[in-house]
């Protein structure tokens, strides 16, 4: 209990001096790097408008409140596994008539047709 205690205060002093400190700006490597994906990736994220930026003079550059709201979207926009979901009734219906035959009847149905070349 003293443990959880003592990480909880941890974790709001971290949190007041996070915020209470004037606004740090990142890089785009610095970003893509504390986000933990490629630089690539993240100039890709940034493109398609999906991570926020400030502009300072022509450079991008990137708060950790614009990532932490960028990681939020994505855990918002990945969808629900449908394996693990309700199982439903199958929608699909059958359209195909195929019949099982014997290997032998194939063989025997082969043997008087000449073979292809």
């Amino acid at each position: 209990m003293v443990e959880q205690i003592d990480q909880l205060a941890q974790t709001l002093i971290a949190a007041i001096a996070e915020v209470s400190s004037p606004v740090s700006l990142m890089s785009a490597a610095e970003a893509a790097a504390e986000l933990g994906i490629s630089e690539k990736v993240f100039r890709r994220e940034v493109r398609a408008r999906k991570i926020r930026f400030v502009l300072v003079g022509k450079r991008r550059k990137f708060t950790r409140q614009d990532l932490r709201d960028y990681l939020n979207r994505q855990r918002d926009a990945i969808p629900p596994c449908r394996s693990t979901g309700q199982k439903t009734r199958r929608t699909t219906t059958m359209t195909l008539s195929s019949k099982v035959v014997a290997f032998t009847d194939l063989q025997a149905q082969r043997a008087g047709k000449t073979p292809k070349r």
